[in-house]
């Protein structure tokens, strides 16, 4: 019989992009039901391996509300019609 460990919450991220890696900003609530959003995203971002370089911000952390401010966010949602940040 095996045993099992608990996956984490979110992937690690490195702090150093690799050369030419696309880089994808994700700021997100701690909370269900955005954590099995989370989950699900980063098995697919995992899919695209060092073509893709991801950096995420808690938005209830002081650095996740300051990203989000430089972003034009200040809510939990936001149309794309009234920030510059989403394209």
């Amino acid at each position: 019989m095996g045993t099992t460990t608990a996956a984490p919450a979110l992937a690690p991220q490195s702090p150093v992009a690799p050369a030419g890696a696309v880089q994808v900003d994700i700021v997100y609530l701690n909370h269900p039901p955005l954590r099995g959003v989370l989950a699900d995203l980063d098995k697919l971002l995992a899919t695209y391996g060092q073509r893709v370089h991801v950096t995420r911000y808690d938005f209830d952390t002081p650095q996740g509300e300051a990203f989000a401010a430089s972003k034009g966010l200040t809510g939990h949602t936001l149309s794309s019609a009234r920030s510059p940040a989403i394209r």
